[in-house]
């Protein structure tokens, strides 16, 4: 009760999104986050079917965006990680390779990469989304700049409406460019 109480004034701090979550220390958005911020819970974020589930919104797609572009140039791997549908499928391409990766094996893979990159910025441009239903595609130039890595390429994100906002339920990066 206690975690739903904070995610809740939380979301209503992001604008009303319930999808992004505290970070685990730092600003993200301009918003302070402590140490030991709530985070939804599992079993919040595998609610059932039968519950009441709002209309997609385009406001409620770019607030996604924005939080996950920010949690990323953050550090904010928490934050990074409550942007994320459970199931999730997620593309990497790199050069001229692609794995798929289910949501454990994205998360891992993203958790090394945020904690390996030094100084790193992370750039929508480009945002075009289309809605249907409780399913929005997003697409866009991702551009990616740290110290180690810069890179830039076209993406495409599938955002699903749940119980708890909008998440990511699936995310391609069609082709990387360095830069």
């Amino acid at each position: 009760m206690f975690y739903s109480i904070i995610a809740v004034s939380f979301g209503i701090m992001c604008g009303g999104l319930t999808a992004c979550s505290p970070a685990a220390g730092g600003n993200v958005n301009g918003i302070e986050t402590s140490e030991r911020a709530a985070v939804l819970d599992e079993k919040n974020n595998n609610a059932q079917a039968d519950e009441s589930i709002s209309p997609l919104t385009e406001k409620d797609v770019r607030n996604l965006i924005q939080f996950w572009e920010n949690a990323q140039g953050a550090g904010d791997f928490e934050g990074y990680k409550s942007c994320y549908a459970k199931p999730f499928k997620g593309v990497k391409t790199v050069s001229r390779s692609s794995r798929e990766y289910d949501y454990d094996e994205w998360m891992n893979d993203r958790r090394k990469m945020l904690a390996r990159a030094v100084g790193l910025d992370v750039e929508v441009k480009n945002l075009r989304i289309s809605i249907a239903g409780e399913t929005a595609t997003v697409e866009f130039d991702q551009y990616y700049r740290s110290k180690n890595y810069s890179d830039w390429g076209p993406k495409v994100l599938k955002v699903k409406q749940t119980p708890n906002g909008a998440k990511i339920a699936y995310e391609l990066l069609k082709a990387s460019y360095p830069l």
